[in-house]
């Protein structure tokens, strides 16, 4: 049986769509949270597939090629973060990472998309190394080591971060709580 990177390194168009079924979810999910733009995300992960397509010669082992696809992701966000014009850009769209929620009255499935929504605004505050392990780790599902290894840091580089993250993180939604009833006291007041 032919592996999906045999296939690829055969240069065929349908192993490349069959990868790109396979894993392009997970990339834009990945991008879209690292960019907090939708569009730039698609540019990105287009971008990181042609670019592991043209050297998927270097990879030779098939369980390497999702974690080794994500690093191309990771690698072409960072570029972009970098670049005057994008960190003037504001988060256009989020439905990527919205999931339907089966069973539930439309209040909850209203406040349910709010929460989500406030949660995913507060990751993207952070700065792009704490965003990027937090996405790694809670949307991708990737353990510390697997992080370590897909950015290229040591491991407790990634725990520091990830701690930072959280303490970031939890300050900004008590800042947003205090905000929220601050604005409902003046409301009452009027």
């Amino acid at each position: 049986m032919v592996t999906l990177i045999e296939r690829l390194k055969r240069r065929e168009e349908a192993a490349l769509h069959e990868w790109m079924s396979r894993d392009g979810g997970g990339a834009m999910r990945l991008a879209t949270l690292l960019l907090k733009d939708h569009y730039e995300a698609e540019d990105v992960v287009q971008d990181a597939f042609i670019l592991a397509f043209n050297k998927v010669e270097q990879l030779s082992n098939e369980e390497k090629l999702t974690k080794w696809l994500l690093s191309i992701v990771v690698s072409q966000c960072r570029r972009r973060t970098r670049t005057w014009s994008f960190k003037h850009l504001l988060l256009s769209s989020n439905e990527e990472l919205m999931e339907s929620v089966e069973d539930c009255s439309p209040l909850q499935l209203l406040l349910t998309e709010e929460s989500r929504r406030n949660v995913i605004q507060t990751i993207q505050r952070l700065q792009p190394v704490y965003r990027e392990v937090i996405a790694l780790y809670y949307y991708s599902e990737y353990s510390i080591k697997e992080i370590a290894d897909l950015i290229n840091v040591k491991e407790n580089t990634v725990k520091s971060r990830l701690a930072r993250a959280r303490k970031q993180l939890a300050q900004f939604l008590k800042e947003g709580e205090e905000d929220e009833r601050t604005r409902g006291s003046k409301k009452v007041h009027r």
